[in-house]
């Protein structure tokens, strides 16, 4: 942005909207961050009490057992064989963690590997629909800032093209790019690609009709960041209890194989 303001003779603008833009985009990303901080915080704590149970008092529980040459119950026993398996092939499952994280690393390094994950990510159910909302968003935001700057329509989606991330929109981009420069209209370049919403496209092209692309790209903009603040809090509001439900359940579970074999030694000792 910076860039295409000095080439535009109108850094002074583009850094005062720039400001702007950077403070928008710092509260977005902390409306996000925030929509996910207790649903990461349970799953770390649960896994954490999980771990600790399995590794710890499972075993414990067993030895006595052993020593009394009593049945363990089926729920024991599968936590028993879970918390062998983790105990006794940890480096290995350690390893192979390694091993997956960084064969997925070195894949998106590669073109191919990157344009799969591309593909997958906008395809992918309710993740695709909110990335391209917050792409979009971005793109929108960040074009109006160098046009009411005073950057031309071809520098300011050269400069566009650093804030879209998914790298089939990003090529789109610069098709359009190349077609307005042969006198077409950017709505009707996006549009040919398929991959942008027609909300985005429509308003382009009123932008275009009436001379006022800079307030259409603004208004797509914010409908934009409203639809990923609500789609963020419906996805907490639906995933907080969903959690919640599933780390009493496994803990229920934990729990009875730790206490059923208590409960049967006691018999075993009465």
């Amino acid at each position: 942005m910076v860039r295409a303001g000095e080439q535009a003779a109108a850094l002074e603008g583009v850094l005062d909207r720039l400001a702007e833009y950077s403070e928008r985009q710092s509260e977005f990303t902390n409306k996000v961050r925030g929509a996910l901080t207790y649903p990461i915080i349970m799953m770390v704590v649960g896994a954490g009490v999980m771990g600790f149970l399995v590794t710890y008092v499972v075993p414990q529980v067993a030895t006595i057992f052993e020593e009394q040459k009593a049945a363990l119950p089926l729920a024991t026993r599968i936590l028993l064989d879970l918390s062998a398996l983790v105990t006794g092939y940890w480096l290995e499952l350690l390893l192979l963690v390694i091993g997956i994280v960084a064969g997925i690393s070195a894949g998106l390094a590669t073109p191919r590997g990157r344009r799969l994950y591309d593909t997958w990510i906008l395809k992918a159910y309710y993740i695709g629909p909110t990335m391209i909302r917050i792409i979009c968003a971005r793109f929108a935001r960040t074009l109006a800032t160098l046009l009411a700057s005073g950057v031309q329509l071809l520098p300011a989606l050269d400069a566009v093209k650093g804030v879209v991330t998914n790298g089939l929109l990003r090529d789109a981009v610069e098709e359009s790019r190349e077609s307005i420069r042969e006198g077409h209209g950017m709505g009707q370049t996006l549009s040919k690609s398929g991959l942008f919403p027609p909300l985005l496209i429509e308003m382009i092209k009123v932008g275009e009709r009436s001379g006022d692309l800079e307030r259409m790209l603004e208004r797509v903009a914010d409908n934009y960041e409203r639809e990923v603040s609500h789609s963020l809090s419906q996805m907490t509001t639906v995933l907080e209890p969903m959690m919640t439900l599933a780390m009493a359940g496994a803990i229920v579970f934990m729990m009875l194989a730790v206490l059923m074999p208590i409960f049967q030694l006691n018999q075993l000792m009465k």
